[in-house]
């Protein structure tokens, strides 16, 4: 807030509040017909009067100062937010023409290239594809199969359940029926 602003709010508030006690006086006055009392009071309120309304212009330039002062602040800030803005599209124009370049050289960062996802083969996995394996399509689709006869070379696999921390362990198969009702 503009000193003026609350320099004029303050005297015109104070200025109206000092009026009210002339006001009393010539009221007293007029009650008991006394003329002298009552021009004095009335010189007393005039004066009041003059000087809150003084301090009422004097508030009103201070708010207009203040305004003025809020639109160069808000007009600041904007110019500040549209250059922030302009250098973090730049920037987010550079790591993109980076990426891109990196995909033609075919470099890539220490974690792979950018978006890609990396894979570890198991050891039976590694094993499986070390026997040749390769699907054979099925006749008039587009699934892929492995022969029978492949099948047959395939090692004996058990199933395995992994828990949470990422440990593996066989299925235990249990014996007996379970009855499940909902």
């Amino acid at each position: 807030m503009h000193i003026k602003t609350i320099e004029g709010l303050t005297g015109a508030h104070t200025n109206h509040n000092l009026l009210q006690t002339p006001f009393r006086v010539y009221k007293d006055a007029r009650r008991r017909g006394d003329m002298g009392v009552m021009e004095r009071a009335m010189g007393y309120m005039e004066d009041f009067e003059g000087k809150a309304k003084e301090y009422q212009v004097e508030a009103e330039e201070g708010m207009k100062e203040d305004a003025k002062e809020a639109a160069e602040r808000e007009q600041r800030d904007q110019e500040k937010l549209i250059e922030k803005c302009r250098e973090d599209r730049l920037e987010q124009e550079e790591r993109i023409q980076e990426a891109a370049k990196q995909t033609e050289e075919g470099t890539t960062t220490e974690w792979g290239s950018p978006g890609s996802d990396t894979l570890e083969i198991s050891k039976e996995g590694q094993q499986l594809s070390d026997g040749g394996m390769k699907p054979v399509p099925l006749k008039g689709t587009g699934n892929h199969s492995v022969s029978e006869e492949k099948r047959g070379q395939l090692p004996e696999l058990k199933p395995v359940v992994y828990t949470r921390e990422g440990n593996s362990g066989l299925v235990v198969s249990m014996q007996g029926n379970i009855n499940l009702s909902v």
